[in-house]
């Protein structure tokens, strides 16, 4: 494929994701942002996605998002944390390939961080599943069990 039909492809998709954001005309949360958040980690980790798409994303939404007086705050708010997020993703891509374990768990905790800050409690428990894992793969069992005594904390905290 063409390097300009690729770029067309990306301007096109982030226009229709802006479309999407303008058409709900309130404050941008709940299902679209989760949507958003949950796929946009999908798609980066399956190889989607790159630093060009990830300003180009930023620059089209936020154009959209200040022409309207209903998004302008909260779409810049959004825009801004799915930036943020692609930052971390797009590391966390890049880092996965690296020998140095000690960089992917660090990176992996990043992310997983990330995710604990915003509050997506099910993305936070998917990448501390991945960060069990790497401690397992270097023998690191107590480390891992209290990757997974930070998931038991919160079943602890959810039943009670």
């Amino acid at each position: 494929m063409c390097k300009e039909s690729y770029e067309t492809r990306k301007e096109l998709h982030i226009k229709t994701l802006s479309q999407k954001l303008v058409l709900g005309r309130t404050t941008v949360c709940g299902k679209f942002e989760n949507e958003i958040i949950t796929k946009l980690d999908h798609e980066v980790e399956g190889g989607r996605g790159d630093e060009q798409y990830k300003v180009l994303f930023e620059k089209i939404l936020l154009e959209h998002c200040r022409k309207h007086k209903y998004l302008a705050k909260s779409g810049e708010t959004f825009v801004k944390l799915v930036v943020r997020l692609m930052e971390r993703l797009l590391d966390y891509r890049t880092i996965m390939h690296d020998e140095n374990k000690e960089n992917r768990m660090s990176c992996t905790v990043n992310v997983l961080n990330f995710y604990k800050e915003i509050e997506r409690e099910e993305m936070y428990i998917r990448y501390l599943y991945k960060l069990c894992d790497l401690h397992k793969e270097c023998d690191n069992y107590t480390e891992a069990a209290y990757t997974l005594l930070l998931h038991a904390k919160l079943l602890k905290a959810d039943a009670g």
